[in-house]
């Protein structure tokens, strides 16, 4: 725990532990620490976030790494993303025919939910993906001329990536208009949810191990949101991140630059997952966050049949 003196929250004095045996408290020491000493702690704490890659391991399993979705700085990951989707693409004849294909997304804090949403089509399907994606209602979008000017920064972004998208110009539109009529929100429908008489096969017939830890947030949900219903997923690590039904927050610095306010643009208030829910692995890593071979070799225990 890290004390950021926050003057509305105060610290905790006693730690509550309950075992089957019984229930004492701990009473908490706090004590100093300098910044570099608390940046080793965290990252001792979190692992080192491995690379963005597709990658065979041994017994014939493939795993792929999507540490980031872009977030922060997008030209700097859009290299490694387009290459994964590509190999991904070359290689999918063989993901949906291996024994397991795990599903990396340790260190993702977020960035665009299109390189997810393109990952679990590529390894899927389109029909099978629509058939298990979640109904997730409609979206409340802030009409604010600081809003409306920093989406079409972030539209002016995807062209210079070279990455258009037609949903996001539809917002941006649709931003723009609510400002021009002075309403508070601009709404966007809820997406029709597909139905098929039959449903599509999961043409992976292997298993399918989504491998999380406390960073996974933002776009890095959604892609959990998205393949949580996939039948056989086997959800192992650590606990993700959890957010609120606001979204999407624009960073406004006020008037003597010494305060920042981050403001949200969006609201999802029909979204299955509520407020601060956070995904629980159904097998939980309790060794070492960078044990990079001992979580392999644990995965690989968890997804192959016991001989």
């Amino acid at each position: 725990m890290l004390d950021e003196h926050d003057p509305l929250l105060p610290l905790p004095r006693v730690c509550k532990i309950t075992t089957a045996a019984d229930v004492r408290d701990v009473t908490l020491a706090w004590e100093p620490i300098t910044w570099n000493e608390w940046r080793v702690a965290r990252s001792a704490a979190i692992g080192t976030v491995p690379p963005i890659g597709l990658r065979r391991v041994a017994d014939g399993g493939w795993w792929i790494t999507l540490s980031s979705s872009g977030g922060g700085d997008p030209a700097k990951y859009q290299p490694a993303l387009e290459k994964l989707m590509t190999d991904l693409e070359a290689n999918t004849d063989e993901l949906r025919n291996a024994p397991f294909v795990v599903i990396d997304v340790r260190g993702n804090s977020g960035g665009s939910s299109r390189w997810g949403e393109k990952l679990a089509v590529v390894l899927w399907g389109q029909d099978f993906v629509k058939s298990v994606r979640p109904a997730l209602g409609r979206t409340l979008w802030r009409a604010s001329p600081g809003m409306l000017a920093l989406h079409r920064e972030a539209q002016r972004t995807l062209l210079r990536l070279g990455t258009p998208s037609s949903y996001f110009d539809g917002v941006v539109a649709g931003i723009e208009s609510a400002v021009n009529d002075g309403a508070l929100f601009y709404e966007a429908a809820a997406a029709t949810p597909s139905r098929f008489d039959v449903p599509p096969p999961n043409p992976v017939r292997g298993k399918v191990v989504l491998l999380t830890d406390n960073a996974c947030g933002s776009a890095c949900l959604d892609l959990v949101d998205l393949i949580y219903r996939v039948p056989g997923l086997l959800h192992v690590g650590r606990p993700t991140s959890a957010d609120t039904l606001y979204l999407e927050l624009r960073t406004q610095t006020l008037a003597g630059d010494r305060v920042k306010l981050s403001l949200p643009s969006k609201i999802w208030p029909d979204r299955p997952r509520r407020s601060n829910v956070a995904y629980e692995p159904s097998e939980l890593w309790t060794g070492d966050a960078g044990d990079e071979a001992g979580i392999e070799a644990w995965i690989r225990k968890l997804a192959l049949p016991a001989e």
